[in-house]
C-alpha cells in the first residue's frame, strides 16, 4: 500500500534544489489553493479570476516546466489519495518536514487530539439547523476536518448541516486550510486575518459553500430570522424574499 505522505514529502523534497524546502512547501500549497478556488470561482462567474491566475503562474513560473507538469500534480494526487481516512493530512507532512522552525515555531495539535476535542465538543447536536463553527486560528484546518468527520459518524450530512469560518494569520495556514476543507467536501469560508484586530485580507469560500449557499452571513440571518415573532418574520419574508 502507497504511503502517500511518505510520497508527499519525497515529492516535495525532489524539488528542493534552488529553493529551500519551506519555499517549495509554500509554494505548491499556494499553487494548489489556487487552482481549487479558480475552479470554484468558474463555476461561479464562468470564467477564472485574471489577478489570482497571474499570481498562479508567477509560482510556476519559478520551477522546471517538466516539474510543473510532473511533479506538481503527483503531489496533489498524493493529498486527495491521502485524504481519503479524514486527516490533517498537510498538518502532519508540515510538522514531517520540519519547516516548524521557519514559521515561528508554530506547531499542529495532532490529528487524534483533535477528533477528542472534536468529540466532547459535539455530543449533541441541534436537530436540522445548520451548526456553524468558528475557527480564530485554524493552522491547516485539522480541528475542523475532525468536526466533519465526528459529524459523520453520528449520521449527519456535514457538507450541509456545518459551515465554518477558518481564519489564520499567516498565509500558508490559509493554504493548507483551503485546500483541505475543498477536498474533503467542507462548506467553508476560509480567511487571511487577524482575528484579534479584526482584520481580514481575504475570504475565500469552498466549492461546498457554494454548492450548499452556505455564508456565516446567510446563515446568521436566516436564524435571526427564525426567532423572530411570527408577524414580523413575515414582513420580513417578504421584504428579502424566502432566503
Amino acid at each position: 500500500m502507497t504511503n502517500h505522505l511518505k510520497e508527499f514529502q519525497k515529492g516535495i523534497e525532489s524539488l528542493a534544489g534552488r529553493y529551500h524546502i519551506w519555499q517549495v512547501f509554500e509554494d505548491w500549497t499556494e499553487a494548489a489553493a489556487i487552482e481549487l478556488h479558480q475552479a470554484t470561482h468558474v463555476m461561479v462567474t464562468g470564467q477564472k479570476n485574471p489577478e489570482i491566475e497571474k499570481q498562479y503562474m508567477d509560482i510556476v513560473g519559478r520551477y522546471n516546466p517538466d516539474d510543473v507538469r510532473k511533479v506538481f500534480p503527483t503531489l496533489f494526487l498524493h493529498v486527495v489519495e491521502g485524504l481519503q481516512e479524514p486527516c490533517d493530512f498537510l498538518g502532519q507532512a508540515f510538522m514531517e518536514l520540519d519547516l516548524g522552525s521557519h514559521w515561528h515555531g508554530q506547531f499542529f495539535t495532532p490529528y487524534h487530539l483533535s477528533k477528542m476535542m472534536a468529540q466532547m465538543t459535539l455530543q449533541e447536536v441541534p436537530e436540522k439547523e445548520v451548526l456553524t463553527i468558528s475557527e480564530p486560528a485554524c493552522g491547516s484546518g485539522g480541528m475542523l476536518v475532525a468536526c466533519a468527520e465526528v459529524l459523520q459518524e453520528k449520521g449527519i450530512n456535514s457538507m450541509y448541516r456545518m459551515h465554518a469560518v477558518a481564519t489564520d494569520v499567516d498565509q500558508t495556514c490559509f493554504n493548507m486550510a483551503y485546500v483541505q476543507l475543498s477536498l474533503l467536501g467542507i462548506s467553508a469560508e476560509v480567511c487571511l486575518g487577524n482575528t484579534l484586530s479584526c482584520e481580514t485580507r481575504k475570504c475565500w469560500r469552498t466549492f461546498a459553500s457554494v454548492l450548499t449557499g452556505h455564508t456565516i452571513a446567510s446563515l446568521t440571518n436566516r436564524k435571526r430570522l427564525i426567532e423572530m415573532p411570527r408577524e414580523i418574520r413575515q414582513d420580513t419574508f417578504e421584504a428579502w424574499g424566502a432566503c
